[in-house]
Order: C-alpha cells, then sequence, then structure tokens
C-alpha cells in the first residue's frame, strides 16, 4: 500500500506482474511452451511402456498432449495482454514442428477467449 497523505492507495501484485515487459516477448512464450510439452511429452513416454500396441497411438497421443497444452497456453496469453495475431503466429510454428493437422489448427484459431478473466 502506498500512503499518500490522508488516502491510502492499495496496488495490487497482479496489476505489476501484469504490466512487465515479458509477457509481451515472443520468444519468451515459445521457449515457456517449448519447455512444457518437452517436460510432458518426456513424462508420458517414460510413465508408459512403449509396447508395439502403443506405438501406433502414440502420434495421436502426442498431438492430443501438445493441443492441451496450447489451449492452456492461448489463455495464459490472452489473459496477459499477448495480441491474437502473436498468438496464432505461435500456433502456427507448432504446428509447423509438431505437425498437428488443419482440423486442430482451426480449431485452436477459434478458442473461444472471451470467457477469460485475469
Amino acid at each position: 500500500m502506498l500512503s499518500t497523505g490522508k488516502e491510502t492507495e492499495k496496488i495490487y501484485l497482479q496489476s505489476t506482474i501484469k504490466a512487465m515487459e515479458i509477457w509481451k516477448d515472443l520468444e519468451f512464450w515459445q521457449a515457456a511452451i517449448f519447455t512444457s510439452l518437452y517436460k510432458e511429452l518426456l513424462f508420458k513416454n517414460s510413465a508408459r511402456n512403449q509396447a508395439d500396441e502403443h506405438k501406433n497411438d502414440s502420434a495421436e497421443n502426442q498431438n492430443l498432449i501438445v493441443t492441451g497444452l496450447l489451449m492452456s497456453f492461448i489463455h495464459v496469453m490472452n489473459d496477459f495482454g499477448v495480441e491474437m495475431k502473436s498468438i496464432l503466429t505461435i500456433i502456427k510454428q507448432f504446428n509447423q514442428y509438431y505437425n498437428l493437422g488443419e482440423i486442430i489448427i482451426k480449431e485452436l484459431e477459434v478458442f473461444p477467449l472471451d470467457s477469460c478473466v485475469f
């Protein structure tokens, strides 16, 4: 709290954190997403036995993990004020890397963000 004479102004941590420039840095978001995906995929692969019956659905499972994590990051990025154009750029980059497919990309592009409140 800041005291300005008779009045005391409350400053919330949320507004201070949200105002930081790092949230507008696309390289930060790309690194955060890639690191999260790497750890999640590594955990999922080590958690199950890579028997022949699991190898067939491995790509599909990877796409589901990547899509789910991207949806989570879309919300967070939106909450921190990243422009939708920048979010779409990142989604397209991860599509190229993970080959998610056009249907999933279309779903991510129209992902509802109006219900997000930070």
